[in-house]
């Protein structure tokens, strides 16, 4: 409420400010036990617990990796080659006959230092 009260008051009309004035006040630095509770829950994401196999088990953790990269800190989120790495290291440890492959895929060089490349 004392914020909304603080634009209303201090920024009426006036969008480009009010919103200069929000990104300042969430421009504060995470603490690092919140930073390592998101990389834990970045670790702790597998294709068996979260998603399950199906059809659609690649689009699935595809979009939740997305959606806790998202809940993570601006400043610590990672960008779509980790994105795509953690999904192969996913594969890898959930499935015999493509794990191979995504192994090979993360251990290749590329683009990025070796990591797999989206395009």
């Amino acid at each position: 409420k004392d914020i909304k009260f603080h634009l209303r008051t201090n920024f009426f009309q006036q969008g480009e400010q009010a919103w200069q004035y929000l990104c300042s006040i969430g421009d504060m630095e995470p603490q690092r036990s919140d930073v390592r509770a998101h990389d834990a829950a970045w670790a702790k994401i597998s294709i068996g617990a979260d998603v399950g196999i199906s059809g659609f088990t690649v689009t699935k953790l595809h979009s939740l990796l997305r959606r806790v990269n998202a809940e993570r800190p601006p400043t610590h989120r990672h960008d779509e080659s980790e994105i795509a790495v953690r999904l192969l290291e996913c594969i890898n440890e959930n499935s015999k006959l493509f794990g191979a492959e995504s192994l090979s895929e993360i251990n290749s060089t590329g683009p990025h230092n070796g990591y797999f490349w989206i395009a």
